[in-house]
């Protein structure tokens, strides 16, 4: 894996550190509209909404006017963290957790999708093209 072997005569291909060392990294789609599928809701005592979740697209910053799809839900998302430190916006591949007032936690649920209300909002399909992968854990799959 580190370096050539005599193990593996046949092997002409990199080796593993040599493949990952030559991979490019992902590119981030900050210029596509925000899409943040929630994770997880929580309620914070005399405070507020939490909902939180990976940003996949976008930027989503504090101060945003968000919309729940597909539910229409409108809020202001007031402010955002990140492993318990407060950022003024979450990028693609930030997990996030952002404040939104005036919205009951029973208004918004794991599954639901944010966007910008004033730029492309998520919407309904009826039809989509998904890559799963299923990752074979001894004594996880039945």
């Amino acid at each position: 894996m580190l370096e050539e072997s005599d193990c593996v005569r046949g092997y002409m291909g990199a080796t593993l550190v040599e493949g990952i060392d030559t991979r490019e990294s992902l590119k981030r789609p900050i210029d596509k509209p925000v899409r943040l599928p929630i994770g997880e809701v929580d309620e914070i005592g005399g405070i507020g909404t939490e909902p939180a979740g990976r940003v996949e697209t976008g930027v989503l910053k504090a101060g945003m006017i968000e919309v729940f799809a597909p539910t229409g839900v409108l809020s202001e998302g007031k402010s955002g963290e990140m492993e318990h430190e407060e950022v003024r916006e979450g990028v693609p591949g930030d997990y996030v957790g952002f404040l939104c007032m005036g919205i009951s936690v029973k208004e918004v649920r794991r599954g639901l999708v944010v966007s910008d209300v004033k730029n492309e909002i998520a919407a309904d399909t009826e039809r989509f093209s998904a890559q799963g992968i299923v990752m074979n854990r001894a004594g996880e799959i039945g």
